[in-house]
Formats: structure tokens, C-alpha cells, sequence
């Protein structure tokens, strides 16, 4: 279950939308161990999941997500930011100017 909460914060589905697109997405299946015609958690069980860990003040769901963003930092599994300088000529050719962009590779 938490590989699908996984799924839902990097996507930014509701439990409904998720159940669909678990349904939709082979990649989402794949990733999930899931294979054709198995059962799909619907969005009230993945509902229910999160309540469960989150019940009693536990704050289950940060701890797992803290947790996760850890042993993927240790394992170098994902390239957090890379920066890389462009230069770019401006209209007067003899001046150029250097630009900035980051991205995040999740």
C-alpha cells in the first residue's frame, strides 16, 4: 500500500483518481507488482490505509515518506538537483551572459 501513496504524491491523485489510473497505467501496475485482471485497492481502502497509519496521532504517512527519501538518498537512487550554466549571447555580440536552470529528477 505505500508504493501506492508513493503514486499519489508524485502524481498528485486523489484515492479515486489513483484507483483509475492503477487500472489505466500499466506502468503503475508494474511498479505496484500487479498483474492483469488482479484486484485493484479502491479509493476507499487506499482511504482507509492512510487513516489506519495516521490514527492516534502516529503520523505514519511523513514517517514512511522520511524514511523513503533516506534509504533512496543513501542508495543514490535519484539525482535530487543539477545545475547547469548556459552561456547565451545577448543582441551585442561582444557580451554574453550566463543563465541558470535546476531540475528535479523524481
Amino acid at each position: 500500500m505505500f508504493k501506492i501513496l508513493i503514486i499519489q504524491f508524485y502524481h498528485g491523485l486523489s484515492d479515486e483518481s489513483t484507483e483509475i489510473q492503477i487500472g489505466d497505467r500499466i506502468s503503475f501496475q508494474s511498479f505496484l507488482d500487479l498483474q492483469m485482471g488482479d484486484d485493484i485497492p479502491d479509493g476507499n481502502t487506499i482511504w482507509d490505509f492512510k487513516e489506519l497509519i495516521e490514527k492516534g496521532g502516529r503520523d505514519g504517512s511523513n514517517k514512511l515518506f522520511v524514511k523513503f527519501h533516506e534509504i533512496i538518498d543513501q542508495q543514490n537512487l535519484i539525482e535530487k538537483e543539477s545545475s547547469v550554466k548556459v552561456p547565451q549571447k545577448d543582441s551585442d555580440a561582444s557580451r554574453t551572459e550566463e543563465s541558470e536552470t535546476t531540475q528535479c529528477f523524481l
